[in-house]
C-alpha cells in the first residue's frame, strides 16, 4: 500500500471562538511557522559542528604570515616537543592548538615588541602529524599524510591501488602505540562485496595498513596500469580480469564489465554493486544487470573516476538442481555475448 499524505480538517471557519474572544486562525498558523523557522535556525547555528577543527600536531609545517611586516614571514616545522621557533619572539607552543588560537597568541606576543602588528595568519602547509603507512601488495607503498584520515579503501587507492598479486581478503591494520597497539585482520574483499563500508575499521594517526599477497599457485589479478591514477575504475569479484582499469569518458557499467573480461560462472548479475566516492562519504548502489539486459532498465549507469565495481557469486544451496545450474550458465553466457556485441558495434 502506497503512503499518501493525509490532510486533517481545520476549524469549521477561518476563526476559532474562545472565551476570551475571537482568534484569527491564519494568524496562529503564521506565528507557528515563524516559531519553527526560528527554532530551526537556532539549531543550525548553535548545534555541534559537523567535523572537528584541525589541531596542530608535531611534524606539521606552518606558514606564518604578518600582513603589516611581510619580512617577518616564516615557514617553520612543529618540533616533536610541540613548539616552533619564530623570529623576534622565540619559542612558542603550537601543538594542540587550532590555527585561530595560535594566531591570537602570536598577535599577543608580537604586539609587545611591535605595535604595528595586529594581524597574523597561520596556515598548515603540510599535514604531517596525521599519517598512515600503507604497504604490502600496493603499487606505491608510502607514508600518507592527511588533514582528515579517510577509510581504509581510500587510503589503499591513494597508495596506487592493489597490485596484481594483492589478496584483498587478507588486509591487516597495525594500531599505533598511542592507540593501544594491536592488530586487526580485515577481509576487504568481503566488505567491498557487501557494500557495507561502515564495517571498515577506523584508521587513526600512526596506523599501518598492510595488503597481503596471494598464495603461490593462485592466479594473480591483472591490473591495467595508467599514468593518471585518478582516471581509473576498480572491479573485483566474479569477473574475468579483476583489478584496476583506465576509464574513458562516458563508459557505462556494461562496457566496464566487458573491459574486465566479462562475468564469471555463477556471477550474481542481479546484485552488482557500485561504490562511488561522493562528497565526504561513499555511496553504494545495487544494480540488476540481468534486468538491464532484458528490458534496458532501470537506467544506464555511467562510471565516475575511482568507482569500485563488485560482481558477487550466486549463493547456491546443497540441493540445487542440475537444470538450474545449466540455465544460469546459459543466461550468463548470453549476457557476456551481448556485451561483446555491444563493443564490436
Amino acid at each position: 500500500m502506497s503512503q499518501e499524505w493525509m490532510i486533517l480538517p481545520g476549524p469549521p471557519a477561518d476563526k476559532v471562538r474562545k472565551k476570551e474572544g475571537i482568534v484569527n486562525w491564519k494568524s496562529v498558523q503564521d506565528s507557528l511557522r515563524c516559531l519553527l523557522i526560528m527554532v530551526s535556525a537556532w539549531i543550525l547555528f548553535t548545534g555541534p559542528a559537523v567535523s572537528e577543527e584541525y589541531h596542530i600536531g608535531p611534524g606539521d609545517v606552518l606558514e606564518i604570515t604578518y600582513w603589516q611586516q611581510p619580512e617577518l614571514n616564516q615557514t617553520v616545522p612543529v618540533r616533536q616537543d610541540g613548539k616552533i621557533t619564530l623570529a623576534v619572539i622565540g619559542e612558542i607552543q603550537a601543538s594542540g592548538l587550532t590555527t585561530m588560537r595560535l594566531e591570537q597568541q602570536l598577535v599577543e606576543r608580537m604586539s609587545r615588541v611591535n605595535k604595528n602588528i595586529s594581524q597574523v595568519v597561520v596556515t598548515v602547509a603540510q599535514f604531517r602529524s596525521r599519517s598512515v603507512f600503507v604497504g604490502g601488495e600496493v603499487t606505491t607503498p608510502a607514508m600518507l599524510y592527511f588533514e582528515a584520515i579517510p577509510d581504509m579503501w581510500e587510503a589503499i587507492k591513494l597508495a596506487g591501488g592493489p597490485k596484481e598479486t594483492a589478496d584483498l581478503s587478507n588486509v591487516t591494520v597495525l594500531r599505533s602505540a598511542d592507540e593501544g597497539g594491536g592488530v586487526i585482520q580485515v577481509d576487504l574483499a568481503d566488505i567491498l562485496g557487501s557494500g557495507q563500508l561502515d564495517k571498515l575499521p577506523t584508521l587513526h594517526p600512526g596506523c599501518t595498513v598492510t595488503v597481503g599477497k596471494l598464495p603461490e599457485g593462485l592466479p594473480a589479478e591483472r591490473f591495467t596500469e595508467t599514468s593518471e591514477r585518478l582516471k581509473v575504475f576498480y572491479i573485483y569479484g566474479n569477473v574475468g580480469s579483476p583489478g584496476r582499469h583506465p576509464i574513458e569518458s562516458d563508459v557505462d557499467l556494461v562496457e566496464a564489465l566487458a573491459l574486465a573480461g566479462g562475468s564469471g560462472p555463477n556471477a550474481d548479475m542481479e546484485n552488482v554493486r557500485i561504490i562511488s566516492k561522493e562528497s565526504t562519504r561513499p555511496v553504494v548502489r545495487v544494480i540488476n544487470l540481468k534486468r538491464y539486459g532484458e528490458t534496458g532498465g532501470p537506467y544506464r549507469y555511467v562510471l565516475k573516476r575511482e568507482d569500485t565495481i563488485f560482481v558477487p557469486t550466486k549463493r547456491r544451496g546443497i540441493f540445487s538442481g542440475t537444470w538450474g545450474a545449466m540455465r544460469d550458465l546459459l543466461a550468463l553466457g548470453g549476457t557476456v555475448s551481448s556485451i561483446i556485441l555491444i563493443l564490436n558495434r
